[in-house]
């Protein structure tokens, strides 16, 4: 006797349609920046190296998604600033 699994509903209908790729959406990168690098900051201070770690790497990839739209938008485009300690 074979046992057929039940397939349990996903949660929810999702729309493969859309024109983002499904990556979400436009959000500003500076707050997300600006996020991250203080959660990173926290991480740090509580002795979590490998979250410090992982919140630096999301801060670093909204920093190139800046520079990425202003070099888009305007032409190169002038980096944001970076507090050495984070280098």
């Amino acid at each position: 006797m074979t046992q057929q699994r039940r397939r349990r509903p996903s949660g929810g209908a999702r729309n493969s349609n859309n024109s983002n790729g499904g990556r979400q959406g436009g959000g500003d990168p500076r707050r997300s920046f600006e996020k991250y690098n203080e959660m990173a900051r926290a991480a740090e201070a509580s002795g979590d190296h490998v979250a410090r770690e992982l919140y630096f790497q999301h801060a670093d990839h909204y920093y190139r998604v800046m520079n990425e739209r202003s070099q888009n938008a305007t032409g190169p485009a002038t980096e944001p600033e970076i507090p050495q300690s984070e280098i």
